[in-house]
């Protein structure tokens, strides 16, 4: 499918149709018909095919290349940038299991106790789940990790001086408040820096960052706990995550575009069967990049 002229959209052996998905009357014109044959060629057409009078003459493009002209591996970097940063933003939250050893018995905690605080954070976490769809639509999804980031390191560092249960349980709702708006904002915003075809690659990698912190959160906790106390781990993970979202500030890419706001009209779309993507010769959705808005629970449309 190409886009001419006028808003339309050529489709091989279909009539025309606009922006709005309706069928247009419009004829194709002469730039219409070389934009659709040069955009629809098959990959085993030749670049000397290619340079013939009705396709202008195309560079050749590199493995990988996604359509915009980045080579994948150059993505790689912010992509990595935002690994750390889920890093951090997942740490945050299963930190406080290997030191519950430490805490139990300098708080008079019991297992019950101990318990109640995962679900306080949990409670807490999908609660930003729930409000990073409104929080993305007013302030595009790169202000949303940056406001996540900051805040979690915030808050960690004011879970840094709590000296009592009370002030610990407070404490813990707002962290996972502040780290839930993170996941939804991040995916939108590493899909949108390569195509389709590289989704499952780069998420791959972004869910790097859970993995490596379930493993190194004990062994984190054990290094630090020879060096400082436990609130004192959360102060270190709290300068951390300023600091990285100080960096995502000025070296950050990505994420510049406000999502549409959540509509609860739209929930019914995740019981929709997955059609999977369109074939060559098929009709695509002219609106089909709203779909990268819809990574939370709220979808958007």
């Amino acid at each position: 499918m190409a886009a001419g002229q006028g808003g339309h959209f050529l489709v091989p052996g279909r009539p025309l149709f606009d922006l709005a998905g309706q069928v247009s009357d419009a004829q194709p014109t002469t730039t219409d018909l070389k934009e659709n044959i040069c955009l629809n060629s098959p990959p085993s057409i030749s670049l000397r095919q290619r340079g013939s009078p009705v396709c202008p003459p195309h560079q050749p493009v590199a493995p990988g290349t996604p359509r915009g002209g980045v080579a994948f591996p150059s993505t790689l970097p912010p992509i990595l940038f935002l690994v750390v940063i889920f890093y951090l933003n997942f740490t945050s939250r299963v930190i406080l299991s290997p030191l519950l050893p430490v805490l139990e018995p300098e708080l008079g905690l019991g297992h019950e106790e101990a318990g109640a605080l995962f679900l306080i954070l949990q409670f807490g976490y999908c609660t930003g789940l729930l409000l990073s769809g409104f929080v993305a639509c007013r302030l595009s999804h790169r202000g949303t990790i940056l406001l996540s980031t900051v805040a979690t390191g915030l808050i960690l560092l004011a879970l840094s001086r709590s000296t009592s249960l009370t002030g610990l349980r407070v404490g813990l709702w707002p962290l996972g408040t502040s780290a839930g708006p993170y996941l939804p904002a991040g995916i939108a915003t590493i899909t949108g820096m390569v195509s389709q075809e590289h989704w499952g690659k780069v998420l791959a990698v972004h869910e790097l960052a859970p993995n490596l912190g379930y493993v190194t959160a004990p062994l984190l906790a054990e290094v630090l706990l020879r060096v400082v106390p436990w609130r004192g781990i959360f102060a270190v993970l709290g300068v951390l995550a300023v600091l990285m979202g100080g960096c995502f500030l000025l070296f950050g890419r990505g994420g510049a575009h406000r999502p549409e706001p959540p509509r609860f009209q739209a929930m019914g779309q995740l019981a929709e069967p997955v059609q999977g993507f369109p074939q060559d010769g098929e009709r695509r959705s002219p609106v089909r990049p709203r779909a990268q808005s819809r990574f939370s629970l709220l979808p958007t449309a």
